[in-house]
């Protein structure tokens, strides 16, 4: 085979790099996709961790969610190229965020039993003599 039947060959003879170059919107439109998920992800494991909002306020965190995907949604849908919202892009981003709150209010206000979830915390710390063998502070050592 010869340089020139080969794809190679045809790249080195035509001086054309051998990838397709990116714009910088393309580009910038790809780290900011990975830094968004990436946040997301961050947020959604520091969430979830044991004793984290997740656990203590699910209702909460799921009210968030579907707010969050409703306005990403409508977000994706006018920001799409080739919509027929591009010459109102602005002005449906800025109803969409307004509907996200709307969204949110009309859920924290219907919930049944409430978003938020009040648990009592204990007032009291109860000593066990036979385990807790330092006094807290401002106590007197038990006596020997």
């Amino acid at each position: 085979m010869t340089p020139r039947t080969t794809a190679a060959g045809r790249r080195r003879l035509s001086r054309t790099p051998a990838y397709a170059r990116r714009d910088r919107r393309e580009l910038f439109e790809a780290v900011a996709a990975v830094v968004v998920i990436l946040a997301f992800t961050g947020l959604c494991v520091w969430a979830m961790r044991p004793d984290g909002i997740a656990g203590r306020q699910p209702r909460a965190v799921l009210l968030g969610l579907i707010v969050l995907a409703v306005f990403s949604g409508t977000a994706w849908l006018l920001t799409a190229p080739e919509r027929r919202f591009a010459a109102r892009r602005l002005a449906g981003l800025a109803i969409a965020a307004g509907l996200a709150v709307v969204i949110t209010v009309v859920g924290v206000v219907a919930w049944p039993g409430g978003v938020v979830i009040d648990e009592p915390t204990p007032t009291t710390l109860v000593r066990d003599p036979i385990t807790d063998t330092v006094p807290p502070p401002g106590e007197p050592p038990p006596a020997s």
